[in-house]
């Protein structure tokens, strides 16, 4: 049998003019359903992002650091 995976209520304020954004694109854009979709979405990409820069920073400072790399 399969376990669900499960998310922690998280609470988060966001300021207005990035509510505004994110909800008219919601309207107009049609990716996505519901606020909470994109929101989900845009933390995907940043994770995303965020996993490339810190692999290649560490890639960087294995290989004996910046000083040497170029």
């Amino acid at each position: 049998m399969e376990r669900k995976i499960r998310t922690a209520p998280t609470s988060v304020k966001i300021p207005p003019n990035i509510l505004q954004f994110v909800d008219k694109d919601v309207e107009t854009s049609g990716e996505f359903s519901s606020r909470t979709d994109w929101i989900v979405a845009a933390m995907r990409e940043f994770m995303a992002r965020r996993i490339d820069i810190l692999s290649k920073r560490k890639e960087l400072f294995e290989n004996d650091g910046p000083e040497k790399k170029g």
